[in-house]
């Protein structure tokens, strides 16, 4: 597939089946406070054969409603969606766990509060912040900065058009096709057809979308790689100068102990006597040891 089929769907029981549906799928669960946290489905999320797949992953679809119960999580809440997110199969893009919302609800103060909120509770866990995608069901809106939702309720000829009317005017490759999972293999048979129809009609704007799509895919796993490589680099920085701290410690210590504490006690209270003169001490903290000891 040119472009990465997204499953949106609120059955965690999908996770369960053994079905080899395409390389580059991703499944998008709806998010839901109550069945999202239960133990069963946390279960059901560690003991996955479909996520076997190396090329399968799977990533949180947010709506207003459930963005608004999201804000509300408890402490144990969080920590299972940190769970989710900890996941090896959880979609991470350039350093940041993948949210998924719709377009035509990006800039509702929900969306725009539980990204903030998601923002905060990642990097305060070693994550660099949200990666959103936005998924548009309005043709108008259909560019090459949008994602395609298709209903799969549609009838088969309907969604096999408009993936092929997409491709062929709008130049649309490297991006994430979503659809319910109502009938996920019809659906993505009818994908499948768009593009092989595109292929045969033109075969040159086929392969270029194809190596497009191949190139920027390329790309995300090279500044994947590009992060994880700065993010080593930074944790060797921070290692050495750790060490350098205790080495620098350790020549103080060694220091004291033989090229001071092994003076005698009247050469080092003729030091203090000499620190009075100078006007670097105060000459009452000679007797007293409640009193301020050195000048500022």
């Amino acid at each position: 597939m040119i472009n990465t089929v997204t499953i949106i769907t609120d059955d965690y029981s999908l996770l369960q089946k053994n079905n080899a549906y395409l390389s580059n799928l991703l499944i998008s669960f709806e998010l839901d406070t109550n069945r999202t946290f239960a133990r069963s489905t946390l279960k059901i999320l560690h003991n996955s054969s479909l996520l076997e797949n190396e090329n399968i992953h799977f990533s949180f679809f947010i709506n207003m409603k459930s963005a608004a119960q999201l804000i509300k999580l408890g402490t144990n809440q969080r920590t299972a969606l940190l769970q989710y997110i900890f996941h090896s199969k959880y979609k991470i893009l350039n350093s940041a766990p993948l949210f998924c919302f719709y377009h035509e609800e990006r800039e509702t103060n929900e969306i725009r509060n539980v990204i903030s909120f998601l923002e905060e509770l990642l990097i305060n866990n070693g994550y660099k912040g949200v990666f959103s995608i936005f998924f548009s069901n309005e043709r108008s809106k259909l560019n090459d900065r949008s994602n395609i939702f298709l209903n799969s309720s549609l009838p088969t000829e309907s969604i096999r058009s408009t993936y092929f009317e997409v491709l062929k005017n709008k130049l649309y490759a490297s991006k994430f096709i979503g659809i319910n999972a109502t009938d996920i293999d019809n659906t993505i048979i009818s994908l499948k057809a768009s593009e092989k129809a595109l292929m045969e009609e033109e075969p040159y704007l086929y392969d270029h979308l194809n190596k497009f799509s191949q190139t920027d895919k390329h790309n995300l796993l090279l500044q994947n790689e590009l992060s994880f490589v700065k993010s080593d680099l930074e944790n060797q920085y921070t290692y050495i100068d750790l060490i350098k701290t205790e080495d620098e410690a350790l020549k103080i210590n060694t220091f004291y102990k033989y090229e001071y504490e092994i003076l005698p006690l009247w050469y080092k209270k003729v030091g203090h006597i000499i620190k009075v003169l100078m006007g670097k001490r105060t000459f009452r903290s000679l007797f007293d040891t409640n009193v301020k000891k050195y000048k500022d």
